[in-house]
């Protein structure tokens, strides 16, 4: 069974699909973050609370495991931004940590609450829609 999370990403980009013009679509990840997660979205336990801890330490510009989304669906036309509860502990963690501050504790229970987000961004500036690398 598929997990809710690539459930709503399947169906943002077909109606994106649809409202245009056919386009080629191709999945690309970030290179492996560091630490490693290979479990997909799940809600937040005490193993993906601690790792996601662990990954906000990293510090530096542009972490592949806290940004894993960044450029997932890269293409003129529009951008796509994941939020889940690991990337909301993660963040927490690296926001503070590159202000060269130690590491805060994020609230486990306020990670549990938090939703799965998937958010979709169009680019007004395009007239025809370009081939999708997603």
């Amino acid at each position: 069974m598929t997990s809710p999370a690539l459930w709503v990403i399947s169906f943002v980009l077909a109606i994106m699909q649809a409202a245009s013009a056919p386009a080629t679509i191709k999945a690309q990840a970030r290179p492996a973050p560091t630490p490693a997660w290979n479990k997909g979205i799940l809600p937040i336990s005490p193993e993906s609370y601690y790792n996601a801890i662990e990954c906000g330490k990293q510090g530096g510009q542009d972490p592949p495991c806290v940004f894993y989304d960044t450029g997932l669906c890269k293409n003129s036309d529009f951008a796509l931004a994941l939020y889940t509860p690991y990337k909301s502990v993660a963040y927490e963690v690296w926001r503070v940590v590159s202000q060269k501050q130690s590491a805060p504790q994020p609230n486990y229970q306020q990670a549990q609450q938090t939703r799965v987000t998937v958010v979709s961004r169009r680019f007004e500036d395009r007239q025809t829609p370009s081939q999708i690398s997603c």
